[in-house]
This record gives structure tokens, sequence and C-alpha cells, in this order.
């Protein structure tokens, strides 16, 4: 049987703790303002580097899944599809049930994914469906063709994802940019580029520091364009720095870890668990009352806290996802074979 790297599996535990903080910083708070940075240099400098340091969470996710390769089954399809109606459904049932928000079409829809929230579960969703077509380009087409694919994919997006931020690739936040970071991670795994893995080790500490310094005196000139082009998705920093932190993970010796691996198989619902009413206190009451509240270190502190406990409440509750869901596949697989041999009877 298949056993997942344990230490790629660390680094997807990390990759969504960077998605959880990158959600408490810009997302709950806002960004820095130029008077933040002047009454308050040393935090501004903070917030925005820790910005810059988680924003490559949803970057290496996908990365992971090009490293490996997708190979989708209808179970694993079906595990996503659950796995996000389990939770959605079920966080907003229990809310209208205790009366913590209110029945709405709207929020109802949201469940299925029918409303414009939850982006990354449709465009992994689509990454997913496209893989095998994906992965036929990438077994037979030859070498420089896969280079120069990549060399103009990536410059289009560099163009109008980033410097022109059409609307379509959305600064990444679109199944567009996730085609083409799968693509990208399989090059490098099949392939690999010599000189792109002898920097590695800096690559993401490098990416991060310039960003930060970039974003900084973009603030400062009060050109709010500027910081919200290196928290894109689309971003070369965030590229470079999501390859840096892949490829030093790749090289890390660690032997196989059950617990790593086990608490790895339920990352995904660290990012479903927190919605609707969850999501609001958390983010948009909690974090911005503790931020208006506390100073300096205390409140990096306070938010780590709040993070891991979140993280680890949500990794708890999803080992009984699992047991619904293997009792429920369990059935479905005996279901589907009781039909085939009835069929095959009559």
């Amino acid at each position: 049987m298949y056993q997942r790297l344990s230490n790629i599996e660390l680094l997807r535990i990390i990759a969504m703790f960077m998605i959880i903080a990158v959600h408490a910083d810009y997302w709950a708070i806002g960004i820095p303002t130029k008077e933040d940075l002047v009454m308050s240099p040393i935090a501004t400098f903070a917030r925005v580097f820790i910005e810059q340091l988680t924003v490559v969470g949803v970057n290496i996710f996908v990365l992971i899944s090009g490293w490996f390769g997708i190979k989708p089954t209808a179970k694993s399809f079906t595990s996503i599809c659950f796995q996000t109606v389990f939770y959605l459904l079920g966080v907003y049932t229990i809310g209208v049930a205790f009366g913590l928000t209110n029945f709405s079409i709207k929020q109802l829809a949201t469940c299925f994914l029918f409303t414009h929230k939850y982006w990354f579960i449709k465009a992994y969703i689509a990454l997913v469906i496209l893989a095998p077509v994906l992965n036929i380009f990438v077994e037979n087409v030859k070498k420089t063709i896969f280079r120069n694919v990549l060399i103009f994919l990536f410059t289009f997006q560099f163009i109008y994802g980033w410097l022109n931020q059409e609307v379509w690739i959305a600064q990444g936040y679109s199944g567009f940019s996730f085609i083409a970071l799968y693509l990208l991670a399989r090059y490098l795994r099949i392939y690999g580029i010599k000189w792109l893995f002898s920097i590695s080790r800096s690559l993401y500490i490098v990416s991060c520091i310039v960003a930060t310094l970039i974003a900084l005196i973009g603030i400062y000139g009060s050109i709010q364009t500027v910081p919200n082009l290196m928290v894109s998705y689309v971003s070369p920093f965030v590229i470079a720095g999501a390859i840096g932190l892949l490829i030093n993970f790749e090289k890390l010796n660690l032997s196989y870890s059950p617990l790593i691996n086990k608490i790895a198989k339920s990352t995904f619902a660290v990012y479903l668990f927190p919605c609707f009413y969850i999501s609001d206190y958390i983010y948009h009451n909690l974090f911005i009352e503790i931020y208006n509240e506390y100073d300096g270190i205390m409140v990096i502190v306070l938010f780590t806290i709040i993070l891991i406990t979140l993280y680890l409440i949500s990794v708890l509750i999803d080992q009984f996802r699992l047991s619904v869901w293997n009792w429920f596949w369990k059935y479905f697989e005996k279901l589907i074979n009781n039909r085939y041999i009835s069929n095959a009877i009559l």
C-alpha cells in the first residue's frame, strides 16, 4: 500500500496553517495604511512580513498536487464533494437550529457552492476534472515543448494576470492559475531545473523579504495597488516562494510519521470548518478586538494560540467526518456491486 511522504505531508499541514494565518491578517484586519506605518513601523513591518511569509500557502497546496500528479477516481472525487457539503451544510444547519444565524436561500446555496464564496474548492475541483487531460499532455509531450508552454503560459499570466489584473484570472483565484501551477510542479518533478534547485534554500525567504520591502514602499506612498500585487497568487514573488519551500521540504530527510500523515488527511477540514458565522466571529470580531486592545508580540501570541486551537478542533472533528465517509462509501460500494450483480443475473 502506498504511503504518503511525511516530509511533504508536513508541508501540507504548514501550508494550511499559512492559509488561516493569511485570513487572520490582511483579510480580517485590512492592509496597513501609511498612518499605521508611520505610527507603528515595527508592528506594520511584522504584519506585512507575516502576510508575505504565509500567502504562499494556497500555491503550495496546488504545487503539491502537481508534484505527485492527480489521479482522480470516483472515490477521491466523491470524497472532496462529500467533505465540502459535510462541513458547509453541517455548520450552517447547526447554526440555524441554535439561532446562531438566520436561514436564507443564498446561504443554503453556498453550502452547495452555488455562490461566489469558496472559490478554492471550485477551482480545485476544476483542476481535478482536467487532471487526466493534463497528465496525458505531460506524459506524451517533448521536454522542449513542455518547457516552452510553461514559459509562454507564465509570461501570459504575468502580463495579464498580475500587471494587468484581468478579472477572469482573478489574481490567481482561478482554475486557470491552478492549471499553470500544476503543470509547473509536474515539470519540476520530472525534469528539474538545476539553477532553481541550487538556489531553493534561500528562494522562499528572499522572495518574502523583497516582496515585503516593495509592499512597504507602496504603503508609505499610499499606493494600495502595490501591497495588493505583492500578495496576489500570480505574483512572481509568491510563486517563487512557494516553489522554494516545496523543494526544501522535498529534500528534507524525514522518516515516515503516522501522526503527521493522519493530521495531513484532515487539513482541508481546517479550511472548511470555520465557515459562515464561525468565520465571521473569529476573523471579523475576535481578531479585530484583540488587535485593537493589545500591542506588539502579545497580538501575535494570541493570534497564534487561537489559530492553533482552531486547527486542532478542525482536525479532531474531521475524525468523525472520516468515520461517516468510510461508512458511506462502504455502503455505496455495496449498493453498486449488488446492482451490478442483479443486472448480470437478469
